[in-house]
């Protein structure tokens, strides 16, 4: 009987032993593994232990804000001296803050982060600035010219040459062009009676007999005098929603065809504007002086929340991957 008594011990304790699963500690105190020696496995089973958590383990997730100010209030309140980076990316238009990105120990040594919580700015463009870009190229009928004007005309003004930045007036010089005021682009958008009048001069060579002719188009008005149309005009929009304003020489360009009078316009370096109200909030964020008079940045500047951090031009980095 002792004998059979053993035996089952011995069984029940083999068991145990082989089939019954231990638990133990993964990586970091937070992780929790259980080994099973039946198949031989182990298997990470802390989301079991998550619903019994009062509050997460860490923070992390990514925060989209509106604007600037939002995302200079958040990652105010939430950055980390050793572990915060700003990247700003002029290509995606974006401002991103990783609140946990890597931390330099030494100079040969760093603490790896996550880099999994962020807050993310898409700098969106002002419906002015899209609108101007939009109509950039395309031909347009009188009436549609009209509507245009119409409908974006506060945004032409009327600026002394005198008083433009230098750039712009290189650009007018250079060219050779004159500028439109707001009154004659309301004008020119209700509409011209215009002709076009051909001149022919021939020219003859008495010694060869050689006859040359030379053509000249003239566009007169109804009552037959030169039509002078300004070459290019100046608006005064923002680039991005709630940013500051930027002047903007813009062409302006006309084509008649069977009686009919085509438009065009053309902004001057749009790309190049873009770039610098994009540097402008880059700016704002190192604490810089504005660039222009006209800053609704200005208390941000003067809070300088986040002119502490690090901020480097270019894409920010994935997500760290945690090898299972």
């Amino acid at each position: 009987m002792v004998d059979q008594l053993s035996d089952v011990q011995a069984a029940i304790e083999a068991v145990e032993k082989y089939h019954i699963p231990s638990p133990f500690k993964g990586g970091d105190t937070d992780t929790v593994l259980w080994a099973t020696h039946k198949d031989q496995g182990i298997h990470d089973v802390t989301h079991f232990f998550d619903y019994t958590r009062l509050k997460p383990v860490r923070a992390a997730g990514n925060t989209y804000v509106d604007d600037l100010q939002s995302f200079a209030a958040l990652v105010s309140r939430f950055a980390d001296q050793d572990e915060t980076v700003i990247f700003a990316n002029e290509g995606h238009l974006s401002i991103t803050a990783i609140l946990n990105h890597h931390t330099k120990l030494s100079a040969t040594g760093i603490e790896p982060g996550f880099g999994d919580h962020r807050v993310v700015y898409k700098i969106p463009k002002s419906d002015e600035w899209k609108a101007w870009m939009d109509a950039a190229g395309v031909s347009m009928n009188q009436g549609v010219f009209a509507e245009f004007i119409e409908d974006h005309g506060l945004d032409i003004v009327g600026e002394p040459v005198e008083s433009l930045p230098q750039r712009v007036q290189s650009f007018l010089v250079e060219q050779g062009l004159s500028l439109a005021t707001p009154r004659q682009m309301v004008e020119f958008s209700r509409g011209l009676a215009v002709h076009r009048n051909r001149k022919v001069d021939q020219k003859v060579n008495l010694s060869t007999g050689e006859v040359r002719f030379q053509t000249e188009d003239e566009d007169v008005t109804k009552d037959g005098t030169k039509l002078k149309i300004p070459g290019a005009f100046m608006i005064r929009i923002p680039v991005f929603l709630n940013g500051p304003t930027w002047l903007i020489p813009v062409r302006l360009r006309y084509r008649i065809k069977e009686g009919t009078i085509n438009w065009s316009i053309a902004p001057y370096k749009a790309d190049l504007v873009q770039k610098t109200a994009f540097d402008e909030i880059v700016d704002v964020i190192e604490g810089k002086a504005a660039a222009t008079k006209d800053d609704p940045y200005e208390s941000l500047r003067e809070q300088a929340l986040l002119s502490h951090l690090p901020l480097y031009r270019g894409t920010a980095p994935d997500e760290a991957k945690v090898r299972p």
